[in-house]
């Protein structure tokens, strides 16, 4: 242990630096068994490291002493002591009680516990030598800002660790949810990735996508998710992982949060499926962006039937190609008309009232052109199979809106022959 150095202070002061320093082990059970019954985890960190908290008193010692004069400004130790010696371990202090849990409160509750018991031995001591009030005063007002220094070096040390550790959880969360979105994290990797999140892994989660054109589309959900929840940053749009979307009440949260995010929210899934929910979310966008889907937000349990339809673009456009031929020599917009007219129809089993009204536009207008139909498309409109391709290739089109004329369709062209191998290949094995 280092000693204290002298200085050139008052003669009563430095006479009881040697005195001080040699009951220092004193003061310190004294403080243990202060702290034992209220912050026994202190009491065990001065039992374990009382070497340096006691090389840390006989400098302090010396510190204060000295500080009577001015020798030595408040901040700095004197002697062959590094001057951060101090600093760095009551920093160090802090950061411990931070990572054991421990609240800062109570760690500066035992300091200034500690600060007492070593007043009552200073001041025990000054009266035995006989130490003017004067210099008694100012010794007092040495220690306790000593005391309020060492407070504010652990206090630095437990929010830097808080902060870096929140950095590190951050960095953790972002991993965790790329490992889960890839389908390829190996599920070591992922349980190591989720403990350093502190994230406890769920059974089933859901993911939550918007556009990448809405920055703070998703605020109002991550301040009501509480921690349940992992940020999703990709180049096809930013989102959360939500776990325990089933929860009661979750659903009408979740729609109330995101209304007017144009967000889509996956259904609930295993952990391993969340890419294949990711990749559906992706279609949902679309469908959104081009009309088809008008939800908002959209939940993708409600519409499996359209992304089932559009999830192949070119194999869509093929079948709409091969059943819609005997319109494609029609002007665009008279064909246009029609196809609304048939889409509708399909999807309302043939109710012409409901046609009209979704249509906006008069029953004779509906009859009319459903009979321009039937003389273009023949058996087609009645044959089941052929139906189900219609319906397949125009129920699931935009709606037109009431209040505008709906952008024209262009003429599709002509069908082009049909690789049945090459559709083949694409099928999903």
């Amino acid at each position: 242990m280092t000693g204290p150095r002298r200085g050139s202070g008052s003669p009563a002061l430095q006479a009881m630096l040697p005195v001080l320093v040699a009951e220092l082990p004193d003061v310190l059970d004294e403080v243990g068994e202060l702290l034992r019954d209220g912050w026994s985890d202190y009491a065990e960190f001065l039992d374990r490291h009382r070497e340096e908290v006691a090389a840390a008193g006989a400098v302090a010692l010396s510190r204060i002493v000295e500080l009577r004069d001015g020798g030595v400004e408040l901040g700095r130790s004197p002697g062959p002591v590094e001057p951060d010696v101090v600093g760095t371990l009551f920093e160090e202090i802090g950061r411990v009680q931070w990572q054991r849990g421990n609240r800062l409160t109570l760690l500066l509750s035992a300091y200034q516990t500690g600060a007492r018991a070593a007043w009552r031995q200073i001041a025990r001591v000054a009266v035995e030598l006989d130490v003017p009030a004067a210099e008694l005063a100012v010794l007092a007002d040495g220690l306790f800002g000593f005391v309020d220094q060492l407070s504010s070096a652990s206090a630095r040390g437990y929010v830097a660790e808080q902060s870096e550790a929140a950095a590190g959880r951050e960095r953790a969360r972002a991993d965790l949810a790329d490992l889960l979105l890839s389908g390829r994290g190996d599920p070591r990797a992922v349980e190591d990735t989720a403990h350093r999140a502190g994230w406890p892994l769920p059974v089933t989660a859901a993911i939550v996508v918007a556009e990448g054109d809405h920055p703070a589309a998703l605020d109002a959900l991550t301040r009501g998710s509480g921690e349940g929840w992992l940020p999703v940053n990709r180049a096809e749009g930013f989102g959360l992982i939500l776990s325990d979307p089933s929860a009661p009440g979750r659903r009408r949260r979740l729609a109330e949060q995101l209304a007017g995010c144009s967000a889509v929210v996956g259904p609930t899934v295993p952990l391993s499926r969340l890419p294949g929910s990711l990749r559906m979310a992706k279609v949902a966008l679309r469908l959104k962006r081009s009309g088809v889907v008008l939800d908002d937000p959209v939940f993708l349990d409600e519409h499996l039937d359209a992304l089932i339809v559009h999830q192949d673009g070119p194999l869509l456009a093929a079948l709409q190609n091969q059943v819609l031929q005997p319109l494609a020599a029609l002007p665009p917009v008279t064909r246009r008309r029609l196809e609304e007219t048939l889409g509708s129809w399909l999807r309302h089993m043939g109710d012409r009232g409901a046609v009209a009204e979704e249509l906006h536009v008069h029953r004779q207008t509906v009859r009319y052109r459903l009979a321009q139909l039937q003389e273009l498309l023949g058996e087609a409109m009645t044959d089941p199979a052929r139906r189900l391709q219609l319906t397949l290739a125009l129920g699931w089109r935009p709606v037109p809106l009431p209040d505008r004329e709906p952008a024209a369709v262009p003429a599709a062209p002509a069908p082009p022959a049909i690789d049945l191998q090459a559709l083949e290949q694409r099928r999903p094995s």
